[in-house]
């Protein structure tokens, strides 16, 4: 058996091969035969704006023993790099993603597609790696090819086979959008951006992780695209999922219509504990106190694996910067008439 830091460091050489293995993500819509580029889920120009000397905080593996120290540390990396995976050819990123890669972003229906079909690839590439590393250490003797993997496999695959309907849908034009996007009189010191399945966590919580789910019932899923996306005159949340799938934006709208904080600590706490894409300014992080660091590290590595409801407020003293819009809008019965007046009518 592999001790949590052989199976780290295992991760990471396989990791660095993986990359360059994979083909641009169009080719399951065009046949596209061209190696990836790194794809940035969240642009380069966006991150720049938070960004200090060319860099932003994010969550990395760091291989450790201690099992006392979280594998994941907040640290400094490249905005060339952050956020990028090898999604798509040189071609397909240029020409598809032009219209978002800009640090003027504005949340036009087009435009949110765009970031829908980069957050789908982004967590289509995630679960084809992660499916990918378990049959290599089988391979390589290093696991067990125990019931338990094989269905921990089995669930990987159902969650990769959900995207790919998504992404079918949305490349052959078959689905369009339902979404919520409001911009901040100011810029967060966070950003995000990350595929989220709300129904379908509801599902797990009752009946279990998805590799109980029958194949068959994948198309009655859909995974949720959750951001902050920052531009020059202030930072974006958005919200998105197919229309078709209304339950699941019901969902995922009374998930944030149901919180007693005010939509920055709300999205500010969803971002901390639903997602691993997270990035933050580096004078803001390392402005707060240590023990605060420490906090979100630990809460970061603790629900990465969980389905917490988001009912307890950890970071409800923390300082998220002058913003008066919205600060006050608080995710009440109020706010979610609002949602429903304005994406619903």
């Amino acid at each position: 058996m592999l001790s949590n830091l052989e199976y780290q460091i295992e991760f990471k050489r396989f990791r660095k091969r993986f990359k360059t293995a994979v083909p641009c993500i169009m080719s399951i819509h065009d046949g596209c035969a061209d190696q990836p580029i790194n794809s940035h889920t969240i642009s380069r120009a966006s991150l720049k704006i938070i960004a200090k000397n060319g860099h932003v905080i994010t969550p990395l593996m760091v291989p450790t023993e201690n099992q006392s120290v979280p594998a994941t540390r907040f640290l400094l990396k490249g905005v060339r790099y952050a956020s990028s995976f090898p999604g798509f050819c040189h071609k397909h990123d240029s020409e598809i993603f032009k219209p978002i890669d800009t640090p003027n972003l504005e949340a036009t229906e087009a435009n949110i597609k765009l970031l829908y079909m980069r957050c789908l690839s982004h967590e289509l590439f995630k679960k084809y790696q992660n499916y990918e590393f378990q049959k290599y250490l089988i391979a390589k003797n290093l696991v067990t090819n125990s019931k338990h993997l094989s269905a921990l496999m089995n669930g990987t695959l159902l969650g990769a086979q959900i995207i790919l309907n998504q992404l079918s849908d949305i490349n052959s034009g078959k689905s369009s959008l339902s979404y919520v996007a409001f911009k901040f009189d100011g810029i967060l010191p966070f950003a995000f951006l990350g595929a989220y399945g709300f129904e379908l966590e509801r599902w797990e919580i009752i009946n279990g992780p998805i590799y109980h789910l029958d194949k068959n019932d994948s198309r009655k899923f859909a995974n949720s695209m959750v951001s902050v996306i920052p531009t020059i005159t202030g930072s974006y949340f958005i919200l998105a999922t197919q229309k078709k799938n209304r339950p699941e934006f019901e969902i995922a709208l009374n998930r944030f219509a149901r919180g007693s904080s005010s939509v920055i600590e709300y999205i500010f706490q969803f971002g901390i504990d639903k997602m691993e894409n997270l990035f933050f300014r580096p004078s803001w992080f390392l402005s707060q106190p240590i023990i605060l660091r420490k906090q979100i590290e630990n809460r970061f590595q603790d629900t990465m694996a969980t389905y917490e409801l988001d009912n307890d407020r950890p970071f409800k003293s923390m300082h998220l910067g002058e913003i008066t819009k919205h600060a006050l809008f608080t995710n009440s019965l109020k706010a979610k008439k609002w949602h429903y007046k304005n994406f619903f009518a």
